[in-house]
């Protein structure tokens, strides 16, 4: 009786060891997901960020040439 192993070694070491495959392969496709939404934020924030680019400079040259614009109606009345 002292020598019966009722749960061997060999078994729980395979099941330790499926286990740890179906474990790893889990965190292989979690990876891969972070990886793919990594990847699809990355892209929208580029795209965000030509999109404000764009717009900062369409602001800047209107503020140029609302500034022009009053500089000459400035010097047209101080004409007159």
């Amino acid at each position: 009786m002292t020598q019966a192993q009722f749960v061997t070694v060999p078994i729980l070491d395979a099941r330790f060891h499926v286990l740890e495959g179906k474990l790893d392969a889990s965190i292989q496709a979690h990876k891969a997901d972070m990886q793919r939404l990594s990847a699809e934020l990355n892209a929208k924030l580029a795209e965000l960020e030509a999109k404000l680019v764009r717009w900062v400079f369409l602001v800047m040259l209107g503020n140029v040439a609302l500034s022009l614009a009053a500089n000459t109606i400035l010097n047209a009345f101080k004409t007159l």
